[in-house]
């Protein structure tokens, strides 16, 4: 007790290290407890990862079930889709080649009646861009193919003049495979990217998904009207159209000068009349008014030249469920 007395300094030094020992083994126990739970949780995780990794899977009810129906739900979504757009197109008709001949010819004079009904042009000796049809028919296997071509044409051609577009300047197509053109002149022949097909020999079933043609149009018309058929076609629910390429020019390249040189009396004073030889008596000689000065828009009414590709897009009815 005496030197605890004489050393107090030591001996306080000494009780807190003795205190901030015990509390260090304390910790130190504590944190080693809590190693050794988690060293050992990550074990089991490690070695459940392993097993889980390393074993083959087993097919299980419950998850087959599960399976079973993502899988009905996700053909169900896909056929829902397949039969929406497949009810967006022209129907394929059956018709013989002099069907169709009768077909084109009453095409034709339908667009030509609504086209001088509405006053837009149309290009000379106009025949739907089927010319060769004029006076010959086609193969039989072509006329049902040409007769669905022909309605999609007409359709845009038909909304182009609801639309009174001020003229129609050109229209041509892409021949069909069915008509039997050399590879060489039939574009739709030769690449078709969009065409999904089944192996062939595998599966005689299989059938092109989606298929397309297309035709070109070239139209002279304001901008408003452009807007309007391109709007009116792409919400075409009797057909699916895409608007594939689209070239503008404008009517005007240059802008309209400031001062119309044909105009350039209008503004100026009149003569003053010649003196009558024998005036009447009683009467005053009048001077004519000075014409009205017409005013002139210098740009907005000018004409929009496009050039338009247009695919027509056929979709195939969906196959069941296998």
């Amino acid at each position: 007790m005496n030197w605890f007395k004489e050393n107090k300094f030591l001996a306080g030094l000494l009780i807190a290290t003795l205190v901030g020992a015990g509390v260090l083994g304390f910790l130190m126990m504590s944190e080693k407890s809590r190693f050794a739970e988690e060293q050992q949780r990550y074990e089991v995780q490690a070695g459940e990862l392993t097993r889980l990794q390393n074993s083959a899977p087993f097919p299980n009810a419950e998850n087959l079930k599960k399976m079973e129906a993502l899988r009905a739900d996700h053909f169900a979504a896909i056929t829902t889709l397949q039969k929406d757009l497949a009810a967006a197109e022209l129907p394929l008709k059956p018709m013989s080649p002099e069907q169709f001949k009768d077909a084109l010819d009453n095409s034709v004079k339908r667009v030509v009646a609504k086209a001088g009904e509405v006053g837009t042009k149309l290009p000379e000796s106009f025949y739907m861009a089927m010319d060769r049809y004029e006076r010959d028919v086609p193969k039989p296997e072509a006329a049902a193919p040409l007769g669905r071509q022909l309605a999609a044409m007409e359709l845009a051609v038909m909304q182009l003049l609801e639309n009174r577009v001020a003229e129609v300047a050109d229209l041509k197509r892409e021949p069909l495979p069915e008509e039997g053109l050399p590879a060489g002149n039939n574009p739709s022949a030769r690449a078709e990217p969009e065409t999904q097909k089944g192996k062939p020999g595998k599966d005689d079933a299989a059938k092109e998904l989606v298929t397309r043609n297309s035709f070109d149009l070239g139209i002279v018309a304001a901008e408003a009207k452009v807007h309007n058929f391109v709007n009116s076609l792409v919400t075409s629910k009797q057909q699916f159209f895409i608007p594939r390429s689209v070239t503008v020019k404008n009517e005007r390249v240059e802008g309209q000068p400031r001062v119309d040189p044909n105009e350039r009396n209008t503004r100026e004073p009149p003569e003053p009349p010649k003196s009558p030889e024998t005036p009447d008596a009683g009467t005053r000689p009048t001077t004519p008014a000075p014409p009205p000065v017409v005013s002139k828009y210098v740009v907005g009414d000018e004409h929009l030249q496009i050039a338009m590709r247009i695919d027509v897009v056929h979709f195939s009815e969906p196959t069941p469920a296998k």
